[in-house]
């Protein structure tokens, strides 16, 4: 995931950027999403786990090469002032994100939001399972989860580019899925099949959909930062909250408190970026 922001910045403008960044993310969550529906009938074939990570290595092979052969380093011009910049040091890069606390502030809220997506991809199962729904209800509620979120991050970089209020987008955004999985944990409770599906939908559009504009946002609060740096810091902080997020649930008991935990997590994430004053660092430099 860190790879993706550098290469967006190196070969499309900041207005293409958002969209540029989007796409990656959607392939790879809808491929991540592809697991949950067939797990159990790949398993029931006589599928096993060294037959599963052949395949993984051959189609990782294949990426490599595809990549190896086509991707250049640069675009034959810059695409933007931003692009012809020479960058500093990673050291130096570093040393002045660590001493931004503003930005560190908001890296940790993009990252926890980011974080709830990541761990409810990792233990739907477990979630939904003490709640009376079968394994494979909730192989469909982790696909659904996975493909919404995915495909609604290109719809929101398509709203970004009409209205450029990313601190407003990300906000109401966020509010969405502290409603969803508010709402999640109540319907949970009963067997409301169809209901659970909507509510697991727009939680994954509110948590995975997100993620590209939490990026963008640290881009913009981080600048004159390179954005390998600046994203890395934000994808660190999401997989390691969302690693305590994952134990966390995983505690016997705590099953039951995961989408009222994940409102939690969000809630928080809200009320610093609704405290702090968002700056559109690198907007107002192209």
């Amino acid at each position: 995931f860190c790879a993706i922001a550098p290469i967006a910045a190196r070969w499309f403008s900041v207005k293409e950027q958002g969209i540029a960044i989007a796409i990656p993310f959607v392939i790879n969550y809808i491929a991540s999403a592809l697991p949950f529906p067939i797990e159990n009938a790949i398993m029931n074939h006589g599928v096993t786990i060294p037959d599963i990570l052949l395949f993984m290595a051959i189609l990782s092979s294949v990426s490599f090469l595809t990549l190896v052969i086509f991707l250049r380093e640069y675009p034959p011009s810059p695409p933007s002032a931003l692009a012809s910049v020479e960058p500093e040091p990673v050291c130096q890069d570093l040393k002045t994100l660590f001493k931004d606390y503003k930005y560190l502030i908001y890296a940790f809220a993009y990252g926890s939001v980011i974080s709830v997506g990541y761990t409810v991809i990792t233990v739907i199962t477990e979630i939904v399972n003490p709640n009376n729904h079968h394994s494979v209800e909730a192989g469909w509620l982790g696909f659904v989860f996975n493909v919404v979120g995915a495909l609604s991050s290109l719809w929101f970089e398509k709203v970004t580019q009409r209205i450029t209020n990313l601190d407003g987008i990300m906000k109401v955004i966020t509010f969405v899925g502290i409603l969803s999985f508010i709402a999640l944990a109540i319907c949970s409770l009963f067997k409301v099949v169809w209901l659970l599906y909507i509510l697991i939908a727009i939680a994954g559009a509110c948590t995975v959909g997100i993620t590209p504009i939490c990026i963008q946002c640290g881009l913009e609060l981080s600048y004159p930062i390179t954005e390998a740096n600046s994203s890395q810091i934000i994808i660190i902080v999401a997989n390691g909250l969302s690693a305590i997020l994952n134990a966390i649930v995983s505690i016997k008991g705590m099953t039951k408190w995961a989408f009222w935990i994940m409102a939690g997590v969000l809630s928080y994430s809200l009320i610093i970026v609704y405290v702090l004053k968002f700056e559109y660092r690198r907007r107002h430099y192209e």
